[in-house]
């Protein structure tokens, strides 16, 4: 394992980025908030101006950070490069989108711009295993279709998971977590020094995101977290099992597409009782709202710890399955 050899380097790293977060988080807050880059709190009776797009800051730390130890460790760096094209990308227009409010017509493109780095420095496998048929070599197929179309999911999926406070990267922490065990217990160097300090930033965000959130994320850390998780997990030959860990966004995402025929809103977020400081289904088709058509009103932050807890969940059984499969 990796990790036990070099533990002491990710340990450094991942402090760094956490607390080089930490401090950048409320500067840059500030300085959102005098610019006018703010978005309305949808679930609070005061309906204040909130500092947005702070996930644009854990973006350049990370990819900062993550260049930074590639250079002096020489280690990776080829494909350290290629995930840094495409989440820099991601990052970039995931920014424009927070300021200009892009349509989803043309929001759907930002993963595939993006993943044309990771598609062109792509070298991994190309074939898919499947039950009772075995080995299928895709080729050419794999790369010019399934890449940019897993890179267009998980993108989107985390994107349109959201609306809550602390939920956007809490789920990120998790699914990056994933990353890092898998990359501990097969050894993959590309997945702990890549996964290890982007867990750092989040961590950091999550302590100025948790309810009552002091900063919103923004577009650009959706769209950043999906192109750089997915990017790892493609070069780090995992993205089998990490998608299976994204079932939750895959269930919100097959639900949401009844809302997308080009009248959609922007927020599709629950609806926000004053009177009883309640979240309920607003109508519209996401995981949020579904859980409170099942379960009837409540806090912000249940529904919140309810929704990261099935991620949870769902991620223990599918690496404790992946774990027993492999001991066998």
């Amino acid at each position: 394992m990796v990790l036990s050899s070099f533990w002491w380097i990710h340990l450094i790293i991942f402090f760094i980025t956490f607390l080089s977060s930490l401090i950048a988080i409320p500067l840059a807050a500030r300085k959102f908030k005098d610019a006018g880059l703010t978005g309305i709190n949808l679930h609070s009776r005061s309906r204040e101006k909130i500092p947005e797009s702070l996930g644009l800051v854990i973006g350049m730390i990370t990819i900062l950070i993550i260049i930074l130890t590639s250079f002096l460790l020489r280690t990776l760096i080829d494909l350290i490069y290629t995930i840094i094209m495409s989440a820099t990308l991601a990052l970039v227009l995931g920014f424009v989108d927070d300021v200009l409010s892009i349509r989803w017509r043309y929001k759907i493109l930002i993963p595939f711009i993006a993943s044309i780095p990771l598609i062109l420095n792509y070298t991994g496998s190309t074939s898919i295993e499947l039950p009772f048929i075995g080995v299928i070599e895709l080729g050419v197929v794999y790369t010019l279709i399934l890449i940019p179309l897993i890179t267009v999911y998980m993108a989107n999926s985390i994107n349109i998971y959201a609306g809550l406070n602390l939920l956007e990267v809490g789920q990120v922490a998790i699914l990056t977590s994933v990353i890092i065990f898998i990359g501990v217990v097969t050894g993959n160097e590309l997945a702990l020094y890549a996964a290890i300090p982007f867990l750092g930033g989040c961590l950091a965000l999550a302590l100025f995101n948790k309810y009552p959130a002091r900063v919103f994320v923004g577009n650009s850390f959706t769209y950043f977290s999906g192109m750089f998780l997915v990017s790892v997990a493609i070069l780090a030959n995992m993205e089998k099992l990490f998608i299976l860990c994204t079932f939750p966004q895959l269930i919100n995402f097959l639900y949401s597409l009844k809302d997308f025929n080009g009248k959609t809103l922007r927020h599709r977020v629950p609806k926000y009782n004053v009177n009883t400081g309640l979240l309920e289904n607003s109508g519209n088709h996401t995981l949020l709202n579904l859980v409170l058509k099942l379960h009837g009103p409540m806090h912000e932050k249940k529904l919140a710890s309810i929704l990261l807890l099935v991620q949870l969940v769902n991620a223990i059984i599918v690496l404790a399955g992946w774990l027993l499969l492999i001991s066998i």
